[in-house]
């Protein structure tokens, strides 16, 4: 899905390295007992209260990521009907002043998965993939519009992080052929990047 980006690199990197180091912290941060019970959407309730704390109290002014935020149109265009119920786990919007309207409001959007085996199978991996990486690049979810990169985070809920980055490699192959991950680090497609962090309850 190939989209243009005329706006300064500069300000959507500084955008993007915020968010990420603020999430990387909330993720440290974050207190879970028996993670192997709970779902991703409780896992990251909890995270987004840790995330609200750190904005409000540690030094990050910036605004607090809205988690389960729709996506917002812009123009009438854009407009669903009223019937849309796609929204990425948090949202972390970025107002750039120099850009027309309709491509001012650029959001960086962060969806959050579990990892690991349920069950004894590795679903959890092809989601990640299914659900998760590719709604980036998908028109009818459309976490990655108007943006040039989004994050993906991995709750490893049990298995090794080797074990999972094979599996989620092996999902890959399908939707982005020319792509493999290794967790913690940024990877690219042609037209945008997301970054996967991955973190561990113990």
């Amino acid at each position: 899905m190939a989209r243009k980006f005329k706006r300064s690199k500069n300000l959507w990197q500084r955008h993007e390295d915020i968010y990420q180091n603020l999430f990387m912290d909330a993720l440290s941060e974050l207190k879970i007992n028996n993670a192997v019970s709970m779902s991703e959407d409780e896992i990251s309730e909890k995270l987004s209260i840790v995330l609200q704390k750190l904005c409000y109290g540690t030094g990050y002014e910036i605004k607090q990521p809205v988690w389960e935020k729709q996506i917002q149109p812009l123009s009438e265009s854009e407009e669903k009907g009223g019937k849309t119920n796609k929204r990425p786990d948090f949202t972390c919007d970025l107002l750039d002043p120099t850009a027309k309207f309709e491509n001012s409001q650029i959001p960086l959007h962060v969806e959050c998965k579990l990892l690991g085996k349920k069950n004894n199978n590795w679903v959890l991996c092809k989601k990640y993939v299914a659900n998760g990486m590719c709604r980036f690049d998908s028109s009818e979810h459309e976490y990655g519009k108007r943006a040039s990169s989004g994050i993906m985070i991995g709750y490893i809920i049990n298995s090794t992080s080797k074990e999972i980055q094979q599996k989620i490699n092996s999902h890959i192959r399908t939707p982005f052929s020319q792509l493999s991950i290794s967790l913690s680090q940024q990877i690219g497609s042609t037209t945008q990047s997301i970054n996967c962090t991955s973190h561990y309850f113990t």
